[in-house]
């Protein structure tokens, strides 16, 4: 008898789990759909894979940011870190250092920012929002004393092509394993999904809170770290704000996706709304929409998943 009700009470949260992935698939489509008939060269194959390595950028710091949200901090240097792994590599590229080696010291590099990030909000109390922020401001300094402003170009065949298909994808792909097997079964990721719900029940069951706290952020500045490298490749050359514009990209993906998937589902949540975001805004740059209403309907859309995050976290609360 008792069996019979867990199993009855199981149920419909299993329902709401398989609703949860049809409905951001059946948004996509319906994306697809209307703007390849408004416009027939979106489907196009070069389209397509121009959209899968945008994709790709986004989709990167989106689950490195959707990461740090599970445990209730935020990353706004996310950007930047993406754009100083990209600078440090470009740097070191034009001066004749191995492609592998600059591309090692460039994630290096944004790793010991995401470090400083962890070390700030987990160890000194700083709020994660005042910390990423102020570490944004100190990477925007180094960007320009490293490149005095100028744009690095003439990149090498051997970096530039990690930017052609279908390496960018298998970079997403590898960050999705990672995510969803440290988020959805591994102690870490359980001891991350409490502490964003409820941190005081967090320090009554013992989780060492400051570690935990510590380790999204290198996670983000890593996942970050790629997104930049791939930009760098994909354009053959790093401009001062390079990677600047992931922040409100990955934000708005990363909240997007916790309202369709749920707060438990944040790999696969940050890669739909990637997908959403990104499928979106290409279908309406090629019908020509200006430039400041896309930054408009961004806006729009990133207060959108604020209000419907917030109405969700009620809703499972009641």
């Amino acid at each position: 008898m008792k069996l019979n009700a867990i199993t009855a009470a199981k149920q419909p949260l299993k329902s709401n789990k398989y609703l949860r992935i049809l409905i951001p698939l059946l948004l996509l489509g319906s994306i697809i759909l209307i703007f390849g008939m408004l416009k027939p060269a979106y489907v196009s194959f070069g389209n397509i894979l121009n959209l899968l390595s945008e994709f790709s950028m986004v989709g990167l710091v989106s689950i490195g940011m959707a990461i740090v949200l599970s445990a209730g901090q935020v990353d706004l240097s996310i950007g930047h870190i993406a754009g100083i792994s990209a600078v440090v590599t470009s740097l070191l590229l034009v001066r004749g250092v191995s492609t592998f080696l600059s591309i090692l010291l460039g994630i290096g590099t944004s790793t010991v920012f995401g470090i400083l990030n962890g070390f700030l909000t987990a160890y000194l109390g700083v709020s994660s929002f005042i910390g990423s922020l102020g570490t944004m401001f100190i990477i925007v300094g180094v960007r320009y004393w490293l490149t005095g402003g100028a744009t690095i170009m003439c990149l090498p065949s051997s970096y530039t092509a990690l930017g052609k298909m279908p390496y960018p994808l298998i970079f997403l792909i590898g960050a999705f394993l990672l995510a969803f097997f440290l988020m959805d079964t591994t102690a870490l990721g359980r001891r991350l999904y409490l502490i964003g719900e409820n941190l005081d029940a967090s320090e009554l069951c013992g989780i060492r809170i400051r570690q935990e706290t510590f380790i999204v952020f290198i996670f983000s500045a890593v996942f970050g770290a790629f997104a930049g490298e791939i930009l760098a490749a994909r354009q053959g050359l790093a401009n001062v704000d390079i990677g600047d514009r992931f922040m409100m990209e990955a934000f708005i993906a990363a909240n997007l996706g916790r309202v369709l998937s749920g707060e438990r589902l944040v790999a696969l949540g940050a890669l739909f709304g990637s997908a959403l975001l990104v499928f979106l805004i290409g279908g309406l740059t090629m019908l020509g929409v200006d430039p400041s209403w896309l930054n408009f309907i961004k806006g729009s859309v990133f207060l959108a998943t604020l209000i419907g995050s917030i109405i969700t976290k009620r809703g499972e609360e009641e």
